[in-house]
């Protein structure tokens, strides 16, 4: 246990659902911090493009893992569409490699939230500054 309910959250998601994740070496995004991973479930593959300008998919550490995966899936839902997620995100509209991305995002969050319910990264904002929450997720061995 931490003492942030929000990391405990993800990481008792993890065993409660046995997830696995796997890293596609061979994915070559448009910028060098876009990386495939993929979340596994019940030997079910879901891909998943993530924003990880801070390498934290190199230590491969399962809970920080699942919170790239959940802010991308918290950044298609607060997106209205395609053109709008391109703009928060800051991608280029007319990339095959971004539309791509979108469309496995609409395909996969339904089915990844089926079975994760109402589970929600950490703040974006921690993460990103490595604060509270954010530093404990990446702390975890």
């Amino acid at each position: 246990m931490s003492d942030y309910p929000e990391v405990d959250k993800i990481v008792n998601c993890i065993k409660k659902l046995n997830l696995r994740f796997e890293i596609d070496h061979k994915f070559q995004g448009e910028e060098s911090w876009h990386h495939r991973l993929f979340l596994i479930h019940q030997k079910q593959k879901y891909p998943f493009i993530i924003d990880d300008e801070f390498d934290d998919i190199k230590q491969f550490k399962s809970p920080v893992l699942m919170q790239l995966i959940l802010m991308e899936i918290e950044d298609y839902e607060d997106a209205e569409d395609y053109l709008v997620w391109c703009k928060d995100k800051g991608l280029k509209v007319n990339s095959i490699i971004n539309s791509n991305w979108y469309f496995e995002l609409r395909e996969n969050v339904p089915l990844v939230k089926a079975f994760i319910g109402d589970l929600e990264p950490i703040m974006q904002f921690d993460f990103h500054i490595n604060m509270g929450a954010s530093q404990a997720l990446r702390e975890i061995e």
